[in-house]
């Protein structure tokens, strides 16, 4: 992967405004009203941590675009707040899965119980009625089913290859808590966020529902 230095200083060589076009691009794709949405947690993750940075950067670089610092924290705000949601969809579903196989246990040992007791019977009342099966069919019947073990356990693999194949490997990244990042650049750039103009009232209202302990941050807004 580039450098992000050499990327960025690319791009202010190649185009005019270069820097500021590839944030604006950056904004938008980090809306879920965006046409091609982020589709996994760690495209959401990359969303925050590079608006997270740009926020801070801008001051830095001369660009006196106060609607463009706006749509970047608010941009951030959304990612933020679209990144607890898809964290706690995830673990609801790790909670239901996890029951889930709790349940399906417990009624597998009920019905193996059952299900022994009648084999038991059906077995001592068809031992004379059935004839023996041969040595052709018993080997016929288990290579049919090593067939179809073989058959849904290549199913399987493709598809945990195909959702591994979805999903970015953030590397070193992995161990980056983006929300934590994101609380630390709200309370280190406090003073500058209680001076940003146009902040939708309904995003603010949204973060702050989502992240209520950063309610003090935004009481003199």
């Amino acid at each position: 992967m580039s450098d992000p230095d050499d990327i960025e200083q690319l791009l202010e060589k190649e185009a005019e405004r270069g820097f500021t076009l590839w944030v604006s691009a950056l904004i938008s794709i980090s809306k879920q009203s965006f046409e091609f949405i982020l589709t996994t947690e760690s495209e959401i993750k990359l969303a925050v941590l590079a608006l997270a940075i740009i926020f801070e950067q801008l001051p830095g670089k001369g660009i006196s675009n106060n609607v463009l610092l706006s749509d970047c924290f608010a941009a951030l705000m959304e990612a933020a707040v679209w990144l607890k949601e898809v964290r706690e969809e995830g673990e609801d579903t790790d909670n239901d899965d996890a029951n889930g196989s709790d349940d399906e246990e417990d009624e597998d040992v009920e019905d193996g119980d059952d299900e022994d007791d009648e084999d038991t019977e059906d077995d001592e009342d068809s031992e004379h009625d059935e004839p023996e099966e041969t040595e052709e069919q018993f080997l016929a019947r288990y290579a049919e089913a090593a067939a179809a073990m073989e058959k849904n356990g290549s199913a399987e693999e493709d598809d945990n290859l195909s959702d591994e194949d979805l999903d970015l490997h953030l590397g070193c990244l992995e161990a980056v808590d983006q929300l934590e990042v994101v609380g630390s650049l709200v309370e280190l750039h406090r003073q500058s966020i209680m001076q940003i103009e146009c902040l939708p009232s309904l995003l603010v209202t949204k973060f702050l529902d989502t992240f209520p302990h950063y309610r003090t941050f935004f009481l003199h807004r």
